[in-house]
């Protein structure tokens, strides 16, 4: 029986030109009986909109090749097409620049130490191995990874502001947008409700999790599950850089959730309100600003996984 996909690929997604290694794996795919339209990106929406024609027509499995924002966009058109039907299926081939939903979920990258990695992930899509994961919404934007408010978005719309520089340096354009982030003002007076529960203070950041890793290697929510119908929400209080460094290195050894400045809760729906705008993202990319509603749709995605699978990840076995 004939497998028929849609392959998204970002070709400015990554450090480098992937058109090679994505044309293997898809070859790999249709030796294997699967009928795959490959579709390139040329602007930012056309990964949302290439996915949600065709999972409005018909039921196909969509693949992506490109980073954790191209996913996201792609999985934002598959939910706006589904509009509450039966879980859409998505497999991942990753091509970006940080990666961060391929390292959580163990899936293989592109190094200079793993030159096959498309064609193993590609290896991965073709077992069809799937579990139903929860989706996060923000101001009615799909995301699978996370939405940001605060610092980290101000960072994510400065190095996307500058593609040649993240082109050149991948993650290492984040560092260097930190410096002229940090000068400018920190923080603001902020309301947020997790599911009933207020909190006030001067927020610095807020993160709405759906996996526990953040920026490759900073595990910001511990205790997310990717299928329990909760996000998990850190806050971070602060207005100084030197707030910031500290939340940070409490951040780097894991002590964060304990710490006073932070607050951290399980939650269906946040609502976050600023008495001025903060930048939003949405999976790594620049989204609008505040106010925000975040909310979860619990396992409303089919995920192509990797056999090697962390239990932590899940609430239920496999």
């Amino acid at each position: 029986m004939v497998t028929r996909a849609l392959l998204v690929y970002n070709p400015g997604a990554g450090g480098r030109e992937l058109h090679t290694e994505v044309k293997q794996a898809v070859s790999l795919l249709s030796a294997n009986g699967w009928d795959v339209e490959w579709r390139e990106t040329e602007c930012v929406d056309d990964a949302t909109a290439f996915a949600r024609e065709i999972t409005a027509l018909e039921q196909r499995i969509v693949l992506v090749a490109g980073g954790d924002g191209t996913i996201g966009r792609t999985v934002d058109g598959m939910m706006a097409a589904t509009n509450g039907g039966p879980p859409p299926t998505l497999g991942i081939l990753p091509c970006g620049t940080g990666n961060v939903l391929a390292r959580q979920l163990g899936l293989p990258f592109m190094s200079i130490f793993r030159p096959r990695a498309v064609q193993e992930a590609a290896q991965i899509v073709l077992e069809k191995r799937t579990r139903l994961v929860d989706v996060g919404r923000v101001n009615g934007r799909h995301f699978l990874c996370w939405a940001g408010v605060g610092l980290d978005a101000q960072l994510t719309a400065l190095v996307e502001s500058q593609p040649e520089v993240k082109r050149r340096w991948g993650q290492g354009a984040f560092f260097l947008a930190v410096v002229p982030t940090l000068r400018g003002p920190l923080g603001t007076r902020a309301l947020v409700r997790a599911d009933g529960v207020r909190i006030s203070r001067r927020l610095v950041l807020a993160v709405a999790s759906n996996i526990q890793l953040y920026g490759g290697y900073l595990h910001i929510a511990p205790e997310a599950r990717m299928d329990d119908g909760f996000l998990d929400v850190c806050c971070f209080q602060g207005h100084t850089v030197a707030t910031v460094l500290h939340l940070l290195w409490q951040v780097v050894l894991g002590r964060h959730t304990q710490d006073r400045l932070v607050t951290y809760h399980k939650a269906r729906r946040v609502e976050i309100r600023t008495a001025y705008p903060l930048p939003l993202h949405a999976d790594g990319e620049p989204f609008g600003t505040t106010p925000a509603t975040i909310e979860v749709l619990p396992r409303a995605l089919n995920l192509l996984l990797p056999r090697t699978l962390p239990d932590s990840l899940f609430s239920e076995p496999r």
